[in-house]
């Protein structure tokens, strides 16, 4: 994971980034707009307490860190539209 070097990377990004499976052709984040949001995410997980047990899916190959971040985003969006997030991994059923 190697961002374009004019994108600059927030400190949870970065954190993301630099201990993340090398993969040269994968430009996390290629953009500074697409950046910036991501870090947005990750305020988020870390105001709710959940972006160490997020971090090592998010350090993952590509296809599950999309996967984390767009887990992430959707809390993220019930949150600004004012949900409340009672549960992280809820057990659907038990056993």
């Amino acid at each position: 994971m190697t961002p374009p070097k004019h994108v600059k990377l927030g400190s949870r990004t970065r954190a993301i980034v630099e201990g993340a499976i090398p993969n040269e052709s994968d430009e996390f984040p290629a953009h500074q707009a697409w950046a910036d949001d991501v870090e947005r995410v990750l305020a988020f997980l870390e105001m709710q307490g959940q972006f160490q047990r997020y971090l090592p899916r998010l350090r993952a190959r590509a296809k599950e860190r999309d996967a984390a971040l767009a887990e992430a985003r959707a809390g993220f969006y019930f949150h600004q539209k004012n949900f409340s997030i009672l549960q992280w991994e809820p057990v659907a059923v038990p056993g």
